[in-house]
């Protein structure tokens, strides 16, 4: 009876850490496509990219806006924010 007890907080406390997650993903999901809409990317594409690798795919949302921004903007124009 007790193991089966421990069982069952166990098993409750690994679905806080399931749902945690989940979380997790659907907030990025929505940071990344509210992030793309405002910088003119394909922000279906970056919503569900978020919701499958959540935060690990901050460093490459970065890169890709500055690549979006520069290809906009042009590469030799000079832009120095005050």
């Amino acid at each position: 009876m007790v193991s089966a007890i421990f069982k069952f907080i166990l098993l409750l406390q690994m679905g806080g850490h399931v749902i945690s997650l989940v979380v997790l993903s659907v907030l990025f999901s929505l940071y990344f496509y509210v992030e793309a809409f405002k910088w003119g990317m394909n922000a279906k594409k970056w919503a569900i990219a978020g919701l499958v690798f959540g935060p690990i795919l901050l460093p490459m949302f970065s890169i890709s806006r500055h690549i979006h921004w520069r290809n906009a903007v042009g590469f030799n124009n000079l832009y120095i924010a005050a």
